[in-house]
């Protein structure tokens, strides 16, 4: 049997309003770890191996993890007008540090570009001379950064200089590999690219 919504909603809001202090903090963090901790991944599946590349959130998951940590500040500042006891105080003080982080770094907490590099143990298979896993890497390897392009942010300009310089790195790893690299190699390119710019435009 389904309840009416108003009467659902009149649960919740009750629920809440019986929250202790200690109970909405925790509350609270949990919040912001789950929208801090979801991530999409890029999947690329061999034989060997499933590796999950990570991705920037998608548009849609960026702007419902921006509600969310607007909603959980909203909150954490009305806590700030109570009698707290230490102990809630210094719980308190540690959530309202990482939320101002966040603000601090905007879209950056989100997005890492590093991230975006391709990770040591793919290159090894690249490199190991594994013919049938490095032709499946190399094939979906253009698709991974045309998923990372399309959701690219603006990220932290140091990050995304060393996301360059590592990502160098990878062009000679692909130079080495035997098969048809150079899709793999031009979309390496393209990132170096994006990350530059972005050290250019901060």
């Amino acid at each position: 049997m389904k309840l009416p919504l108003r009467f659902c909603l009149f649960i919740l809001l009750f629920l809440t309003a019986c929250e202790s202090t200690q109970d909405k903090i925790t509350r609270l963090q949990s919040e912001l770890l789950t929208a801090l901790g979801e991530r999409d991944c890029f999947e690329i599946k061999t034989d060997k191996k499933t590796w999950q590349l990570p991705l920037p959130p998608a548009p849609e998951l960026l702007e419902s993890r921006k509600i969310a940590i607007t909603a959980i500040m909203k909150e954490a500042f009305f806590l700030h007008t109570k009698q707290l006891n230490p102990a809630d105080k210094n719980r308190l003080m540690v959530l309202t540090n990482q939320l101002n982080a966040i603000l601090a770094t905007g879209n950056n907490v989100f997005f890492d570009p590093l991230k975006c590099v391709l990770p040591k143990d793919l290159c090894a298979v690249l490199e190991s001379g594994d013919t049938g896993t490095a032709h499946i890497l190399l094939q979906k390897i253009p698709e991974y950064y045309t998923e990372v392009e399309r959701r690219w942010q603006k990220p932290d300009h140091m990050r995304a200089a060393t996301a360059a310089g590592q990502s160098m790195a990878i062009l000679d790893v692909l130079a080495n590999t035997s098969g048809m690299t150079d899709p793999a190699r031009m979309s390496v390119k393209d990132f170096i690219c994006l990350c530059r710019s972005a050290c250019l435009l901060d």
